[in-house]
């Protein structure tokens, strides 16, 4: 049976739990990174890196819906939600920082939504284009932390709230 067709259910209840708790109206985006950039999720998780792992992911024009294609894009918020692997839970949200392309992107405190955990970004104005090299958000976890975040997460759902215009 495919990956994806064994962590549909767990995925479906993920979704439902976000969309339940956001309680908020305009346009969003999710990216499961596992699901979407599976190269980069699996250089994130299997890494063995002395200081810490860092990994970047190209949120870029094309991932959003095509209706918006010839339209400015703007990311103003972004929500992780850390999903914990089918024998794990998670207390808070893991340890890690995460970087725009335009700087360093504070994440708030922890949240539970269901078995998930949620932290958010403040008000963001991060123009989404084309070209990967311009669209790079990077996920870093530092190395005290990274056996752990191997071990417990299974993945990192990405809520881009977005606006277009």
């Amino acid at each position: 049976m495919p990956h994806w067709r064994r962590r549909g259910p767990e995925l479906r209840a993920a979704i439902n739990a976000i969309k339940n708790a956001a309680n908020e109206t305009g346009a969003t985006r999710l990216f499961s990174l596992r699901q979407e950039f599976p190269s980069e999720w699996h250089r994130l998780t299997e890494g063995n890196v002395p200081v810490h792992s860092s990994q970047e992911f190209a949120f870029t024009k094309d991932r959003f819906p095509f209706l918006f294609g010839s339209n400015r894009i703007t990311i103003s918020k972004v929500d992780l939600y850390a999903a914990p692997r089918a024998n794990s839970t998670l207390a808070t949200f893991p340890e890690l920082t995460l970087v725009s392309p335009q700087g360093a992107a504070p994440l708030g405190t922890s949240t539970p939504v269901g078995r998930l955990q949620r932290v958010s970004t403040q008000a963001l104005s991060v123009p989404v284009v084309n070209a990967p090299a311009d669209s790079k958000w990077t996920v870093n976890i530092p190395s005290t932390q990274l056996a752990a975040f191997q071990k417990d997460v299974g993945d990192i759902l990405a809520v881009c709230h977005y606006i277009v215009g």
